[in-house]
């Protein structure tokens, strides 16, 4: 892996526990999980959450670092998406931390 991308993958995969920290909070205040794949977890098996959520953030970080150097469409090089993928799950956490700040 490339050093350039060892630091967007580890703040990913933190954002990650975050988010699942937050969901689970959110949760027992009466929220609901909108990704159907980990609501199905959360109210089958709740103690495989945390376990399923970084497996398959990690999974998809595995999958962006392999094809990193690729591009999409000739233009736009695949590891783009890694630093997208950031922005985009600080943004849900913060979100996230928002609604937790709203609940009585």
């Amino acid at each position: 892996m490339k050093p350039r991308l060892l630091i967007p993958v580890v703040t990913m995969l933190l954002l990650s526990i975050a988010d699942a920290f937050l969901t689970v909070r959110l949760m027992a205040g009466g929220a609901e999980e909108t990704n159907p794949l980990l609501a199905f977890v959360l109210n089958e098996h709740p103690r495989l959450f945390a376990a399923v959520k970084m497996a398959l953030t990690g999974l998809g970080a595995v999958v962006l670092v392999a094809l990193a150097r690729a591009r999409v469409f000739k233009r736009v090089r695949v590891s783009l998406f890694l630093y997208a993928l950031v922005a985009a799950y600080f943004a849900l956490v913060v979100y996230e931390a928002r609604l937790f700040g709203l609940m009585p």
